[in-house]
């Protein structure tokens, strides 16, 4: 993975993202979460590296820069997927 170097910084953000259905439900087999998750990535300023889910939980592993923070990460996500799933 690549350095960013931005006004003579240099960073490297990479966060692990778990994100668990409302109850432990389920649900994440039915959904096709891996292209809404991409389609997420391709309207928004951070980069998925990886992803993994099961039924009822989804791991993410974010890149980001410095000046967005985790939780407006999650946010975005979690908006974003919850419109285009309902």
């Amino acid at each position: 993975m690549d350095y960013e170097y931005v006004n003579h910084s240099k960073s490297l953000l990479i966060y692990h993202i778990v994100l668990v259905t409302k109850y432990r439900h389920r649900i994440l087999d039915k959904l096709n979460i891996l292209e809404v998750m991409k389609y997420i990535e391709n309207l928004s300023d951070f980069f998925i590296i990886e992803q993994e889910f099961e039924e009822d939980h989804l791991h993410l592993l974010v890149k980001a820069k410095p000046n967005i923070s985790p939780s407006s990460i999650v946010r975005r996500i979690k908006s974003m997927s919850t419109l285009i799933v309902w």
